[in-house]
């Protein structure tokens, strides 16, 4: 898979680019041109990114750390942990080889401020590959850095939650089922659920 050589690997193999020119918008409509290499060089900077839903992350923007969407796990200081299959710790550099993210307890909420919008190239089986990465900070914390590649998958499965964008399949799921347990707790009334339902239900079914 795309994603998964990307964050095994995340080598820079090209020299680093004095200057970085600034653009606009990136998308994955940019990223799949065939021509893409030589219009962007690597680490060219955007300024913002449109999400397949049509939303824009912009630089500034906070993105909420999700839940891990894969069964992949570490030992982190003793004990197993399920890591994350689209973010990293660190921030890409020269020749540099990035540390999977682990999950952390469900009660923390880890805020990340869009720091960076940039493109990279990657050589994979002499086929070279282009892919989006975001650097992130986190939010109490400026000075620790995560990298986020393929951010729409990342939002699709739940890994990254952007506040502002359209609301997601596993989060709406989420909801409901959340409502359900507040039903039946006589939280909220059933007109209230029903309501909820119908209005995630097209959400959770894509339609």
């Amino acid at each position: 898979m795309k994603n998964i050589i990307l964050l095994l690997t995340f080598y820079i193999l090209n020299p680093i680019i004095s200057k970085s020119q600034q653009s606009d918008t990136l998308s994955i409509k940019i990223i799949n041109q065939e021509d893409l290499k030589d219009i962007y060089k690597k680490h060219h900077n955007f300024n913002y990114f449109q999400l397949q839903d049509n939303s824009t992350l912009k630089i500034g923007d906070t993105l909420i750390l999700g839940i891990p969407n894969t069964n992949q796990t570490a030992s982190i200081s003793g004990s197993t942990k399920k890591i994350f299959s689209s973010i990293m710790i660190g921030k890409i550099k020269l020749f540099s080889i990035l540390s999977p993210m682990s999950e952390i307890p469900e009660n923390l909420e880890l805020k990340l401020i869009i720091e960076n919008i940039q493109i990279n190239y990657l050589l994979v089986k002499k086929e070279l590959i282009a892919f989006e990465y975001i650097t992130v900070s986190n939010s109490s914390m400026r000075n620790i850095f995560y990298t986020i590649s393929s951010i729409d998958n990342a939002i699709l499965t739940g890994e990254i939650i952007y506040p502002n964008g359209k609301m997601q399949k596993k989060e709406a799921l989420k909801k409901l089922k959340e409502a359900k347990d507040f039903l039946n707790l006589e939280i909220i009334t059933q007109e209230e659920y029903d309501n909820l339902k119908m209005k995630l239900t097209p959400i959770i079914l894509n339609e």
